[in-house]
Order: C-alpha cells, then sequence, then structure tokens
C-alpha cells in the first residue's frame, strides 16, 4: 500500500509556481518595472481593476504602493489617465500598447511553459489529474 505523502505534491506545485514567476521576472525587468508594478499592470490590463481603491482592494496592497505603482507605470508609458467625460477629477487608467505588450510577453510565455508541461502527459492522464486536484482542492 502506498503511504500518502503530499511532499510530492507540494513540490510540484512549487516548481511550477516558481518556474511561473521566473517568467514574471525576467520579463518585467528588461522593461524596467518590478513585480508589484507589473501585478498592477495586470488588474489594468484585465479591467479588473481600474482606480486606485479598486486595485487596493484587488492586490492587498496599500494605497500608497499603488500610488507608486501607478506613477512608475505612467512615467514608463505603460499606462495612461483617461479622465472621464464632464470630470476633472474621475478617472480611470488604461494600459497604452506598450503596457499590453509587456502583459501579452509574460501571458504567452507562461502559456508555453504550461504547454509544455503538460505535453508530457496524455489526454487520460491530464483528465485523471484534474479529477484528483478537484478532489483535493473540494
Amino acid at each position: 500500500k502506498m503511504e500518502k505523502d503530499p511532499s510530492l505534491v507540494k513540490i510540484a506545485f512549487e516548481k511550477m509556481n516558481k518556474s511561473f514567476n521566473s517568467i514574471v521576472e525576467e520579463t518585467v525587468a528588461k522593461h524596467g518595472i518590478n513585480r508589484s508594478e507589473f501585478f498592477t499592470l495586470v488588474c489594468i490590463v484585465k479591467k479588473e481593476a481600474i482606480n486606485i481603491k479598486a486595485i487596493t482592494n484587488k492586490l492587498y496592497y496599500n494605497k500608497s504602493q499603488i500610488s507608486r505603482n501607478i506613477k512608475v507605470l505612467i512615467e514608463k508609458s505603460l499606462v495612461e489617465i483617461i479622465y472621464k467625460e464632464g470630470y476633472k477629477t474621475k478617472y480611470d487608467f488604461v494600459a497604452t500598447s506598450e503596457g499590453l505588450n509587456i502583459y501579452n510577453l509574460v501571458r504567452d510565455a507562461q502559456e508555453e511553459l504550461k504547454n509544455v508541461m503538460f505535453s508530457r502527459i496524455t489526454s487520460d492522464e491530464y483528465i485523471e489529474l484534474i479529477r484528483i486536484l478537484s478532489k483535493i482542492l473540494a
């Protein structure tokens, strides 16, 4: 009987997480931003949060950190401010084409890594993996 030892699962998840995170680190470093600034950019690109309060709530960073991140992203022309029509103080943040480019580089590299990882298993093994993970995470 095989002993239930979750350490292999933990090691696998940690390795996958480290691989995905290294893609983020390498890509953002090439573009002169840090991880925190990148995740702020992701919120804006995905339109999950387009103002400071919403980004703060989404990322659990404090307001001053988000403000610093936004300032850097604007200075690097990765994000721009779009004022709401008829208002001088109401605005949203929108990613520029360069901001979208950085996001897409990370997303595409992570997608490729995922494809390489899962190309090593058959469709049946993938279905079984999903079934097992669903049970574990239930």
